[in-house]
C-alpha cells in the first residue's frame, strides 16, 4: 500500500501545464486541539500524582 499524498498533473488546456499539486492533510481543527491538549494535562496530573504518592511513601521509612 502507497502512500495517498501523491502528486498529481493539472493542465487547463492544450500546452496549458500548471506543474505538480501535492494532497496534504488539512489544518487540525479547535476541538482536536483541545482534545490534545487535555490528554496532555491528563497524563501529566497523573504522573505528578505518582510522583506525589511515593515521596510520601518513602518519608516514613
Amino acid at each position: 500500500m502507497g502512500s495517498s499524498a501523491s502528486p498529481t498533473r493539472r493542465s487547463t488546456g492544450a500546452g496549458n501545464f500548471n506543474g505538480f499539486q501535492n494532497a496534504l492533510p488539512g489544518v487540525p481543527e479547535p476541538s482536536s486541539w483541545a482534545l490534545m491538549v487535555g490528554g496532555f494535562g491528563l497524563i501529566g496530573g497523573l504522573a505528578r500524582r505518582r510522583r506525589d504518592e511515593r515521596a510520601g511513601a518513602n518519608a516514613g521509612r
